[in-house]
């Protein structure tokens, strides 16, 4: 670049840091012990990592203290839409108790975490096999969300909506309205490192998550519509999926 634009490349190397802006890697540099420039660079490499992936986590923490989370004994269960909260904390304790519900959980030992959300919840492939239809990377329908996520972000940050759920008219989250009182609940066993049942653990990097059975629950009436066990994997078979 320098043999071909001599002059203006020189100019723009003057004028810019390599890693951050000009001043602040020149602040740095006097305050570092090293009179190199590349040990120089390697360490502002090596900071501007640990800050990333620091940030990272520390992001994450957050985030998972702020979940709308509900709690008794070994069974945590997670509202995907916020608003359902309140149905979480008024009608959970009574859905454990449908005895359907009841027998299932009394086999199995640990915590249990469950995930609460419509019956259209577009993204429960992810969480467990609940059916072919969520299985989104069979219908081709994986690149056009993503791009969709790329290009309006703050749409979907904003209003919790996407353009992609094949043919239904509620969005990413599903429709709270358009599936009344009925709620899916996917159970699944968990096994964290420590054994502890603290939503940092249950959410955490290294615990395994099982997909136990889902249940679709009437939740005004505690109207049990259907329950069934699960297989170990979830709805995207050997894909990988991230910790969800």
């Amino acid at each position: 670049m320098l043999r071909q634009f001599r002059d203006d490349y020189g100019q723009y190397i003057d004028r810019t840091g390599m890693f951050l802006p000009k001043a602040v890697e020149a602040a740095l540099g006097k305050l570092l012990p090293f009179r190199s420039s590349l040990l120089q660079a390697a360490l502002v490499l090596v900071f501007l990592i640990v800050c990333t992936v620091g940030g990272a986590f520390a992001l994450r923490s957050y985030t998972v203290s702020r979940l709308p989370l509900w709690s008794n004994g070994s069974v945590t269960a997670l509202a995907i839409l916020p608003e359902d909260l309140g149905k979480l904390e008024h009608r959970m304790g009574s859905v454990l108790e449908i005895p359907e519900i009841r027998d299932r959980l009394k086999e199995q030992s640990g915590p249990v975490l469950v995930y609460f959300m419509p019956k259209d919840y577009v993204m429960q492939g992810m969480i467990a096999d609940t059916g072919g239809e969520w299985q989104l990377y069979k219908r081709h329908h994986t690149i056009a969300m993503i791009s969709d996520w790329i290009f309006h972000p703050f749409r979907h940050l904003e209003a919790g909506h996407a353009a992609m759920h094949h043919d239904m008219s509620s969005g990413m989250e599903g429709d709270a309205a358009a599936n009344g009182m009925a709620r899916r609940m996917i159970f699944l066993r968990v096994e964290t490192p420590n054994g502890r049942t603290d939503p940092a653990s249950l959410f955490g990097i290294n615990a395994q998550r099982s997909p136990l059975f889902v249940a679709d629950v009437e939740i005004h009436e505690l109207v049990l519509q259907e329950v069934h066990d699960l297989p170990p994997t979830t709805g995207w078979g050997r894909v990988p999926t991230p910790i969800f």
